[in-house]
């Protein structure tokens, strides 16, 4: 099957699928969902044909589209305006026409391309082409804007809104990644199955009990703690989540809190607040290759997950496939579902109860940590999420 994935990707993955080892030369893409690239890659290995197609800020008034490709795969990158509202360069800002310049370059490759199938992913300018292109297409919804707009409100996430809104009626079929998204989503369209964001297992079960006997020895002495939040905002609620480790370092004066994500580099938002404690041994690394971020992983002990609300959380997985205990929000949106262990779940508002979880989730630190890594082969592995989208695309065309 010829697959058009319409979705954020980003050079530092399609480098590896492009079959290139210095990613310098391509345009940067789309930063912030590397679990796609789990699913096109996913899709490569079962023998399906993927175009993957996304936007990237056009240099220098530059808007011309890049192609790459290499054997069953083909990275199409469009140029996108910089700026939503203000001019850029003569044109307008791309939200006031609602992505219009970059809709009409997507739509022509489309067009060049002819997929069997159009797989869009968010609800705004790749669920609009997928739609205008008329072929068999199916949109998953990651995220509901009317939570959006509470925390962030913004004229942004005003236009946002009402695109999203206006989209939504109009998708025939859908898919969403958590039961707590499916709620919003299939009261507006029907025809939507839950098939959540997938993680590679890289480690065998008897590997990750290595990793947890290892992690068990330092326990006590110097944990390891990390925070990986895309964006330091009053939603991801990491300030909690420094105030608990204030605690945690009380009874633990040896433990270390590593910080990863937009937000969180030095000079950032996450760094002010941590001066403003007075915290010792955090360490702020910014936005981050994921790669490199995986491995640092593995030298943690716990992954604190502060966030207020999340449509999914692929932080949680990414590190849970490590067998990584993820303490999260009992009423964070999907977290407790994706988490699925009531033991590492408390109230993120309250970061004594954040501190007390912890200590809880060290005195049965094996089984719990254990527990997390088989919580996620089971349910989320790239096999059996791209297993679940291959046969919905034949549902949809044989529909």
């Amino acid at each position: 099957m010829r697959i058009a994935l319409l979705a954020p990707t980003h050079k530092s993955f399609t480098a590896k699928l492009l079959n290139i080892e210095d990613s310098s030369m391509l345009p940067e893409g789309y930063f912030g969902a590397p679990f796609l690239h789990d699913i096109i890659d996913g899709l490569l290995r079962k023998g399906h044909e993927v175009i993957a197609i996304t936007t990237s800020f056009a240099d220098n008034a530059d808007f011309s589209v890049k192609t790459f490709q290499y054997q069953n795969f083909t990275w199409v990158v469009v140029p996108m305006r910089r700026h939503a509202f203000r001019f850029n360069k003569f044109k307008w800002g791309r939200m006031l026409d609602f992505y219009a310049i970059e809709r009409r370059l997507i739509l022509e490759q489309i067009k060049q391309y002819k997929p069997d199938l159009v797989h869009a992913h968010w609800g705004y300018e790749f669920a609009h082409c997928a739609i205008a292109s008329q072929l068999p297409h199916l949109i998953t919804l990651h995220d509901n804007p009317f939570v959006i707009i509470r925390f962030q409100k913004s004229l942004y996430r005003i236009f946002k809104l009402v695109y999203a809104v206006y989209l939504i009626n109009k998708i025939k079929f859908s898919s969403t990644v958590s039961p707590y998204m499916l709620k919003y989503v299939s009261s507006k369209n029907k025809a939507c199955r839950l098939i959540p964001n997938p993680v590679p297992i890289s480690l065998k079960k008897d590997e990750v009990i290595k990793l947890i006997e290892s992690r068990k020895n330092t326990l006590t002495t110097n944990p390891n703690f990390v925070m990986i939040i895309n964006g330091w905002d009053s939603r991801k609620n990491g300030r909690n989540g420094l105030l608990a480790f204030k605690l945690i370092q009380k009874a633990f004066p040896g433990a270390s809190l590593y910080l990863f994500g937009r937000g969180t580099e030095v000079g950032g938002k996450a760094y002010s607040d941590g001066e403003d404690l007075k915290l010792k041994n955090v360490f702020y690394y910014g936005i981050t290759d994921r790669l490199q971020m995986i491995s640092k992983l593995k030298e943690m002990h716990m992954l604190l997950h502060t966030a207020l609300e999340e449509s999914f959380g692929v932080v949680l997985i990414e590190a849970m496939s490590l067998g990584l205990p993820a303490i999260g929000g009992v009423e964070s949106g999907a977290v407790p579902w994706v988490i699925a262990n009531e033991n590492l779940l408390t109230n993120v508002n309250n970061p004594l109860q954040i501190a007390s979880t912890v200590k809880s989730c060290m005195e049965s630190y094996e089984r719990i940590s254990l527990s997390c890594f088989e919580n996620v082969a089971t349910r989320f592995s790239v096999e059996t999420v791209t297993n679940q989208y291959e046969k919905y695309y034949f549902d949809i065309i044989g529909s």
